[in-house]
């Protein structure tokens, strides 16, 4: 997936290889995806320390996502699609969509809701990723 950093620099996944990766595919007008992002934010805070990578993609003009990082202040990393996500090979057919990767790059867990990603059991898993 080619990706745009809020900077207008390109970015591809392949960057974060050998750290566990968690992707979170969303859009601002996204009720749902707008209600999971503090506790990403709260996750990023909890496991800082453990090497998990946060990214959250989003197939909106820079224009529009630039405004809402500013204003939300979220530390992860934003990024944008260069193609849309919801036509194509990575169709995306609800949001929030998150996806979970080892360091190994091994898909753990995909989510197509939103989510408490802090939560007692699904901390328990984004814990151990470096692990597997």
């Amino acid at each position: 997936m080619d990706l745009i950093k809020l900077d207008g620099t390109p970015l591809n996944l392949n960057a974060f290889r050998g750290k566990p990766l968690m992707v979170n595919l969303w859009a601002s007008w996204c009720g749902p995806c707008l209600a999971e992002m503090p506790s990403l934010e709260r996750v990023r805070q909890r496991l800082a320390d453990s090497g998990l990578v946060i990214v959250a993609i989003s197939d909106e003009p820079l224009e529009t996502i630039r405004p809402f990082v500013a204003k939300h202040g979220q530390e992860w990393r934003f990024l944008l699609a260069k193609r849309v996500l919801r036509q194509g090979e990575e169709e995306t057919k609800s949001l929030p969509q998150t996806y979970v990767f080892t360091a190994a790059g091994r898909k753990v867990l995909s989510r197509n809701r939103s989510e408490e990603w802090d939560s007692p059991a699904l901390l328990a898993k984004l814990q151990n990723l470096r692990d597997e």
